[in-house]
């Protein structure tokens, strides 16, 4: 799904203008880029929580050329589901 399905689906079920969802949607974006950028984790009940973690560096191989490589740590976004929401992903 899209941002623009996703606003599109969310003015079909609210009945809202999509201009109004549109800047909800960016609003609801950029705060969470801003929350990890900070380097605390957004918690969404009955979703999960998204936060960002530390990649240690280390020795990776590029199979094209077959040499050894040095990965540097990076920060990646980790995302957990919640409890919920995993008993119905798996039902």
């Amino acid at each position: 799904m899209t941002k623009l399905e996703l606003v599109k689906s969310i003015a079909l079920q609210t009945g809202y203008d999509r201009n109004s969802i549109q800047n909800i949607v960016e609003a609801a974006i950029h705060n969470l880029k801003k929350t990890l950028l900070m380097g605390d984790a957004m918690y969404v009940r009955g979703f999960g929580t998204l936060s960002v973690k530390r990649r240690a560096a280390h020795k990776g191989r590029d199979i094209t050329n077959n040499v050894t490589v040095q990965v540097p740590e990076r920060n990646v976004v980790a995302f957990k589901p919640s409890r919920d929401f995993m008993n119905q992903l798996n039902k």
